[in-house]
C-alpha cells in the first residue's frame, strides 16, 4: 500500500499515447482494490474526477473499500469535483446506513455543484432525525436547497415547524436563505421583510441588501455595498465590472436584467441586458458583450453572432471588442468552421497587439489550423 501514491507519481508524466496501455494493466482482471485506486487517482488526474469514480466504483464494496470511495470523495470535494463527491458519498453511505454524516456531505457537494433537487432527495431519510444536532444540520441545507430552487413558501413551512431545532444562528442562516428564494421568485418586498425577521446586521446581511438594491436599480447602493464583498463569484464579478463602468446612479432597467438572471432566466437576462445598452451609454460595450454571452448560453447563436458583429464594427477601440472576437472565433471552430476562425483570430492579433487575449488568440489560432491537437476532454 505504501506503494500506491509513488505508482501515481511515476505514471502521471505518462503521455498520451501509453495511457491506454496503462489503463488496461491496472483495469485487467481480477478487479483489485489497489489497482483500482492507483487507476483512479491516475484518472483523475489525467482526464477527471469523474473519470475516476468510474474506475473505484467497480470495486466490490468490502470495508476497505468503501473506505476508498470515502477517501476518493474528500479528495474531489478539494479538486471542486462537486457532484463526482456526492455520487461517491452517496455510494459509500448505502453501504454504511449508520453514518448519516455521509449523507450530509453528500447534500452538501451537490448543493456545491449547483444541484440543490438531488439535495433535497439525499436528505429526505433524515428529515426526521430524533438526533437534535443533526436535525439543526440537515434543516440549515434543506432550506439552502429550497432556497436554491426559489422555493419560498417551503422554507417558510420548515422554519414553522423546526425552527427550535434550527438554533438562533440556523434560523437567522435561514431567513437570509428565505429573501433569497424571494428574490429567485421575483418579490423584492417580501425579500426585506425576510431579512429584517433574521435581525440583520451581520455582513451577509449587509451584502443581500447591496443585492436587493441592485435588482431595483438602486446602483449607487449596490456599488457601496458589493465593493466591500470579499465573495468572488461570477455574479459579484459581473455586477463589480459593470457598476465600475457606469457612473449611474439609478438604473431600473439595469436592475430588471440582474433580476432575469436571478431568477434563471437567461434568455430574459440577455434581453433586458441589451436594451440596457441604450440606457447606460457608458457602458455599452460590457453591457453588449455580456448580452451576447448570455444569448449564446440561451442557445440563440445566431443573435450573439450579431451582437459581437455591433461590438467588434461599432466599438472597435473598446476591449470588449477583442473578447467579442475571440467568443466568435471559438463558436465558429467548434462548428467546424476553420476559415472563417482563422481570420478572425488573425485580425484580433492584428488588431489588438496589446490585448491580453492574444495568447489565447494564438492557441485557438493554432487548433484551427489544425497544428495543435485539442487537449483530452
Amino acid at each position: 500500500p505504501y506503494m500506491e501514491q509513488a505508482a501515481v507519481f511515476a505514471l502521471l508524466p505518462a503521455p498520451d499515447s501509453l495511457r491506454d496501455s496503462v489503463r488496461a494493466v491496472f483495469a485487467a482482471p481480477p478487479v483489485g482494490l489497489a489497482p483500482r485506486r492507483i487507476l483512479a487517482s491516475l484518472e483523475t488526474r489525467w482526464r477527471s474526477a469523474r473519470e475516476g469514480w468510474l474506475v473505484l466504483s467497480q470495486v466490490p464494496p468490502s470495508d476497505s473499500a468503501v473506505q476508498a470511495w470515502i477517501d476518493f470523495a474528500g479528495e474531489s470535494e478539494g479538486n471542486e469535483a462537486w457532484l463526482t463527491a456526492r455520487d461517491a458519498y452517496v455510494a459509500s453511505a448505502a453501504r454504511r446506513p449508520r453514518e448519516h454524516g455521509l449523507l450530509v456531505r453528500a447534500a452538501t457537494a451537490a448543493l456545491n455543484g449547483g444541484e440543490p433537487g438531488s439535495a433535497l432527495t439525499i436528505l429526505e431519510p433524515l428529515a426526521t432525525s430524533a438526533d437534535s444536532a443533526e436535525a439543526g444540520a440537515v434543516g440549515v441545507l434543506q432550506v439552502r436547497a429550497l432556497a436554491a430552487l426559489g422555493r419560498a413558501p417551503a422554507i417558510e413551512a420548515l422554519l414553522a415547524q423546526r425552527s427550535a431545532q434550527l438554533g438562533p444562528e440556523g434560523v437567522r442562516q435561514a431567513q437570509r436563505s428565505l429573501a433569497w428564494a424571494w428574490i429567485r421568485s421575483g418579490n423584492l418586498p417580501k425579500a426585506r421583510a425576510a431579512l429584517a425577521a433574521g435581525g440583520g446586521g451581520t455582513e451577509e446581511d449587509e451584502r443581500v441588501h447591496a443585492w436587493l438594491a441592485l435588482y431595483e436599480g438602486d446602483l449607487k447602493t449596490a456599488r457601496g455595498g458589493l465593493r466591500r464583498t470579499d465573495e468572488t463569484s461570477r455574479d459579484v464579478v459581473t455586477a463589480m465590472a459593470l457598476l465600475s463602468r457606469t457612473r449611474a446612479e439609478q438604473a431600473p432597467a439595469v436592475g430588471e436584467a440582474f433580476l432575469a438572471l436571478a431568477k434563471g432566466d437567461t434568455a430574459a437576462a440577455a434581453r433586458q441586458f441589451e436594451a440596457t445598452a441604450e440606457v447606460l451609454t457608458d457602458a455599452r460595450p460590457f453591457v453588449l458583450l455580456l448580452a451576447a454571452r448570455l444569448s449564446l448560453a440561451a442557445d440563440d447563436s445566431t443573435h450573439a453572432t450579431w451582437l459581437w458583429q455591433q461590438l467588434v464594427e461599432r466599438h472597435a477601440d473598446a476591449p470588449e471588442a477583442a473578447e467579442a472576437e475571440l467568443d466568435w472565433a471559438r463558436l465558429l471552430r467548434r462548428r467546424g468552421d476553420a476559415t472563417a476562425a482563422v481570420a478572425h483570430l488573425e485580425h484580433l492579433i492584428l488588431t489588438y497587439p496589446q490585448s491580453a487575449l492574444v495568447p489565447q488568440a494564438r492557441r485557438e489560432l493554432e487548433l484551427a489550423r489544425g497544428t495543435v491537437p485539442p487537449a483530452r476532454g
